[in-house]
């Protein structure tokens, strides 16, 4: 079908748009996702490698990798749940904050331009249609 042989087309010139603006200096995509996850919903309890991956739709060994990285660069530290000791929890470090804050500017700067170049109205349309490609995206994959 020519609509889905576009839509592909014009999603990889995004992502290789993207990729070719070295947004992300300092992270790779997946240690900003991962970051961002901890950042906004991690709190002070951290969460497990276990439901980054889940909610991530990683492989446990990408996110293993990610996070080895994260703890090296000293953006995340590990430790013990409070209440179960046998699990431990992921929680991102001020360093690792100030890092993903850093990195998610750069990103906006980006996005910002899209959003005026696009024009409110249809910026707001095109959030729509990629929340309702996700959803179509999630479908298939649960079909599986």
């Amino acid at each position: 079908m020519e609509t889905s042989e576009d839509l592909l087309s014009a999603w990889m010139e995004l992502t290789a748009n993207i990729r070719g603006n070295r947004i992300l200096s300092q992270l790779s995509l997946n240690e900003i996702m991962l970051l961002r996850l901890l950042y906004r919903e991690g709190g002070e309890e951290g969460l497990t490698a276990t439901v980054m991956t889940e909610r991530l739709r990683l492989l446990k060994s990408q996110t293993h990798k990610v996070l080895k990285g994260l703890e090296t660069k000293g953006f995340i530290h590990r430790r013990r749940d409070r209440r179960d000791t046998r699990t431990v929890r992921i929680v991102i470090t001020d360093e690792g904050a100030q890092a993903y804050i850093r990195e998610h500017n750069r990103v906006m700067e980006l996005v910002d331009k899209v959003v005026d170049a696009l024009g409110i109205e249809n910026a707001q349309q095109l959030t729509k249609l990629m929340i309702s490609a996700v959803s179509a995206a999630e479908a298939v994959r649960e079909e599986k």
